[in-house]
């Protein structure tokens, strides 16, 4: 059973009126089996954080499974 892994992410920072901020980071895994009976699924593990001087920095973590169907 063959298979790949794939990674990527993102960083944005941006200033506002008034001397406010935001930041946001993002980083994905996606392992992918390409052959065989589950040729079609894929675990995707996510990270999400977002910050600024605002309110408390918000914190998100996703497991997600996916199945793609031809029909």
């Amino acid at each position: 059973m063959a298979s790949e892994l794939l990674t990527f992410g993102a960083y944005a920072y941006g200033s506002m009126p008034a001397g406010r901020w935001e930041e946001e980071i993002n980083a994905t895994v996606d392992y992918r089996i390409t052959t065989g009976a589950l040729k079609n699924c894929w675990l995707r593990l996510r990270y999400a954080r977002n910050a600024s001087n605002g309110p408390v920095p918000t914190e998100d973590f996703r497991v997600i499974l996916n199945y793609a169907i031809n029909f």
